[in-house]
């Protein structure tokens, strides 16, 4: 007759199952550290065995126990383990184990954790390995993120990673924008990709870096001539800013519905010098509600920095 299982072991056999329950992960996380060490091997168990399905919750559910616990060796062991597959959608899950096993040892000091976060950057360019790396400003990792923008998932940790290291990536970000990558004599999306999120960056952490920025601003490429533009009107002469104003105003009509909105915002936090090349224009779009988009937004700005009062009377604002 089998054995009645110990109150132990039912408590801790609940937990697990929660744990692993999708409707009840959270609360079986709380539940199973409630178990204390005892639980260790089990999630340990749970963690590095693969999950072909790509159903990735329960492992990182035990990711984070695990790291209540303080069984930062397990962490180590998973970053570690390859996560080369065929599947794309069990490497996917694969992939979001190990970033929330990175975030897990975020505040780690054990020397092994940063050459395994710089080498799963490096390869895989792992947003969880990037968002460490990059709070804890370390410099080693700047050519691991800058290649990092070309990725669509980790993009926006590598340029918050490169925000966070702020002049320091400056001459790799400028590097970067002006030197674009050709295939068949063409430049690749990827390639238009990365320059633009360096000139964003730029833009963002205000470099005091000079290079010229005149071949960037007329770029055929709408966003990448507006990022141009941006850092010009930020810190250019009067005539520079100038020219980037009318550069802004020129590449509306090729320009998509997010660029657009990014020269609206950059037209209005300098009103100063859009206010005189409004001036310089026909007053016709200005004066009445336009048709085009270009021109609604032109109306727009115009009437926002009193380009043109609300009787429709165009006039430039005084400075």
């Amino acid at each position: 007759m089998p054995t009645e299982p110990q109150p132990d072991n039912a408590r801790m056999a609940r937990a697990l199952r929660r744990l692993q329950s999708l409707a009840d992960g959270e609360r079986g996380v709380l539940e199973v550290i409630a178990c204390g060490p005892s639980a260790i091997p089990a999630l340990r168990a749970i963690v590095l065995a693969p999950e072909p399905s790509g159903l990735y919750q329960p492992r990182c559910a035990a990711v984070d126990a695990l790291a209540v616990l303080g069984d930062e060796n397990t962490l180590m062991e998973l970053l570690a383990a390859s996560i080369e597959t065929a599947d794309p959608v069990a490497g996917a899950g694969e992939e979001a184990v190990r970033n929330a096993a990175a975030r897990a040892l975020a505040r780690s000091d054990d020397p092994r954790l940063f050459p395994l976060l710089l080498s799963l950057a490096a390869t895989w360019h792992l947003p969880g390995a990037i968002d460490v790396l990059g709070a804890r400003r370390c410099a080693a990792a700047l050519p691991s993120l800058i290649a990092a923008r070309g990725d669509d998932i980790a993009r926006p940790a590598a340029e918050t990673a490169l925000r966070n290291l702020g002049e320091a990536a400056a001459a790799e970000l400028w590097r970067a924008a002006r030197n674009p990558q050709l295939d068949c004599g063409e430049e690749t999306e990827s390639s238009r990709r990365r320059r633009r999120s360096a000139l964003t960056v730029l833009g963002d952490i205000g470099s005091s870096a000079t290079m010229d920025l005149e071949p960037l601003c007329n770029e055929a490429d709408a966003a990448i001539a507006a990022a141009a533009c941006r850092i010009r009107l930020a810190g250019g002469t009067v005539t520079e800013r100038r020219r980037a104003a009318e550069r802004l105003i020129a590449v509306l009509d090729t320009a998509d519905l997010s660029v657009r909105a990014d020269i609206e915002t950059s037209l209005l936090a300098h009103a100063d010098v859009t206010c005189e090349v409004l001036a310089a224009m026909s007053g016709a779009a200005l004066s009445c509600p336009p048709g085009t988009a270009r021109d609604r937004l032109l109306y727009r700005v115009a009437h926002r920095i009193g380009a043109v009062p609300h009787d429709g009377v165009r006039h430039v604002a005084s400075a």
